[in-house]
């Protein structure tokens, strides 16, 4: 019988100048698809991080990557809640720079 080495992990780093903010938005942000549409903005950003319903009505994120990719990222949810082509309704109240944590995906929690 053959047996097969794991391929080891590859280990997890911060990258050089990431900042990772904590925001949080109210209005029409919950069941509208604002998550979606979060996760879709990250990966055109290039950030990483994750986005949650909270139980006040309100959307949470912690968004990770160097400050133009985060601006990108604030620029594009603020760009979709302008659309009126959009159910979502969005302002963003919190605004938290918090420290950077090892990382790979932005996902919905």
């Amino acid at each position: 019988m053959l047996f097969r080495r794991k391929k080891a992990s590859a280990v997890l780093s911060v990258p050089d100048g990431a900042v990772r903010m904590r925001l949080r938005w109210e209005g029409d942000v919950q069941a509208v698809g604002f998550r979606f549409s979060a996760r879709q903005i990250a990966s055109g950003a290039g950030v990483t991080g994750w986005v949650r319903n909270l139980d006040d009505g309100t959307v949470q994120a912690e968004v990770q990557g160097s400050p133009v990719q985060i601006s990108d990222f604030e620029r594009g949810v603020g760009e979709l809640s302008a659309s009126p082509r959009s159910w979502i309704n969005a302002r963003l109240v919190e605004k938290t720079q918090i420290p950077p944590i090892p990382e790979k995906a932005f996902r919905i929690i």
